[in-house]
């Protein structure tokens, strides 16, 4: 891995997010029949072993389990692969996307789905390269640019809009990483509905159900409350929001 050339990218250290408390906000986030399309979609034709880098509590991995197929989830939070070892048929590596514990060309299938901003993301692509078998891909959902300035939490946080658009990556300067090292890219969009009751929805930030939380203060989040509430005092109410996916799709 010596020698890599990486793009200039601005990064929150992998330290500035408690895992182990995300694992607990996890319980927020089921998985949405579109979520289960993207998994399915993204492990079309892969035939070997399939890795779900930054898994989390791999209920991707779960829906490739129940399609016949091999996965394998990687995440560095213990909490998180102890749950994920609670699924049957499902092998859980601890270890992070940077340095991952696998042979070359081992792989049909890398999968990143909104991990890809954890860390070193040039870093995590090269080794994503270099554990996917030739004729193999790597699938990156991340989140569009447009969606990071119209984001339902950046509503009511506005510091929201801010870090995440200095924490996610371009989807363009990945397909371009991508591209220079003999990848072949496609890239696109694709929209989510999400609706929850409103007193679940401030529950969940409450229990900072998703990391950039973490990185506002206490006075910040109370803040964002009062004004959600304010909005939607009716907590039995659906909340409606959305979410804009960019699929980076690279065959190796």
């Amino acid at each position: 891995m010596s020698g890599i050339s990486v793009p200039q990218v601005a990064l929150f250290a992998m330290g500035d997010i408690d895992l182990e408390q995300l694992a607990d906000g996890y319980r927020h986030r089921p998985m949405s029949e579109s979520a289960r399309q993207r998994a399915i979609v993204s492990a079309d034709g892969s035939k070997g072993w399939l890795l779900d880098i930054g898994g989390g509590t791999g209920g991707h991995a779960a829906t490739w389990v129940a399609a016949g197929r091999r996965p394998v989830v990687v995440d560095p939070s213990s909490r998180m692969a102890a749950r994920a070892r609670e699924m049957r048929e499902v092998e859980v590596v601890q270890g992070r996307a940077q340095a991952l514990p696998f042979a070359d060309n081992s792989v049909d299938l890398a999968y990143f789905h909104l991990s890809i901003h954890y860390g070193e993301w040039p870093r995590a692509v090269e080794e994503s390269l270099r554990v996917t078998r030739p004729g193999g891909r790597v699938e990156i959902w991340t989140m569009a640019p447009s969606a990071i300035q119209r984001s339902s939490l950046g509503e009511w946080f506005p510091k929201v809009v801010e870090i995440d658009a200095a924490r996610f990556p371009e989807p363009q300067q990945i397909a371009e990483f991508c591209t220079s090292r003999n990848g072949t890219v496609q890239m696109y969009d694709v929209q989510e509905v999400i609706e929850r009751p409103a007193g679940e929805w401030m529950q969940a930030v409450q229990d900072r159900f998703v990391s950039t939380l973490q990185l506002l203060s206490d006075d910040e989040i109370a803040e964002g409350i009062t004004r959600f509430r304010a909005a939607h005092p009716d907590v039995g109410a659906l909340y409606r929001s959305h979410l804009t996916l960019t699929r980076i799709s690279i065959v190796v």
